[in-house]
């Protein structure tokens, strides 16, 4: 069952507001239009995710979309969760188009001709996962065993992983597998090792420390407060 449901990014309304508050030449406006599609290519492949999910059995598991939790000095961010009695399981989403080539050190995208690099997300997945680990420790919580995967949402995406990075090929997975990833994992984590009660006590306290990061939008993009246009807006336009 989900615990914590799917939401609209709090950071896209904002953007989309600021968007419909400028004038058609304002300067920021491509900055601006360039965010809001990265931000919805994100949240596609989080609906993705939860669309497979929302599949599942109500009472295999307790399911966790978008929790950002407290540790040390920062906090860490999970796409999605699945915890059960036998186990923990955290799913990082990518939505990118193109050709993606992963290696130990970092993500290609290659689209359109051109060619970004971004962290690797399996090695940010797994990072996540310790990190729960810590946090559900401060609190005297048994050890929940579990592991990782970082999922392609994009079914057009061309995934090429680097030759003798095993780990990648174990990892990373398209949507449609997720069924199969999941079902493997009941398979190799097939003993109880928390009762019910403990996981309704995690999961009451995931919720209370989730923590929604909040953004000053207009810096983001260097708008001056004068250039929003006041005023109600047209519901049709």
């Amino acid at each position: 069952m989900f615990d914590k449901v799917i939401e609209i990014p709090k950071l896209l309304e904002q953007v989309e507001a600021v968007e419909g508050r400028l004038s058609e030449n304002h300067y920021a406006l491509p900055e601006i239009k360039f965010k809001i599609k990265a931000l919805k290519s994100g949240f596609n492949g989080e609906k993705t995710i939860y669309y497979y999910l929302s599949q599942l059995p109500k009472e295999k598991f307790y399911i966790f979309h978008d929790l950002r939790l407290p540790y040390g000095n920062g906090f860490f961010q999970i796409d999605a969760l699945l915890l059960s009695q036998k186990m923990k399981l955290i799913l990082e989403g990518k939505n990118h188009s193109g050709t993606l080539h992963f290696d130990r050190n970092q993500m290609i995208q290659e689209y359109n001709g051109n060619r970004e690099i971004y962290e690797n997300p399996v090695s940010q997945a797994n990072r996540h996962k310790i990190l729960l680990d810590y946090f559900l420790k401060q609190y005297k919580i048994p050890l929940i065993p579990g592991s990782y995967y970082v999922i392609i949402c994009k079914p057009s995406a061309e995934i090429i992983i680097s030759s003798g990075y095993t780990e990648a090929y174990r990892k990373i997975h398209r949507a449609g597998n997720l069924f199969e990833i999941i079902e493997e994992s009941e398979k190799r984590f097939n003993r109880k090792v928390v009762n019910e009660a403990t996981i309704k006590n995690i999961s009451k306290l995931l919720i209370k420390s989730h923590t929604p990061k909040e953004y000053d939008v207009l810096p983001m993009f260097g708008i001056n407060k004068g250039d929003i246009l006041p005023g109600v807006q047209c519901p049709r336009c």
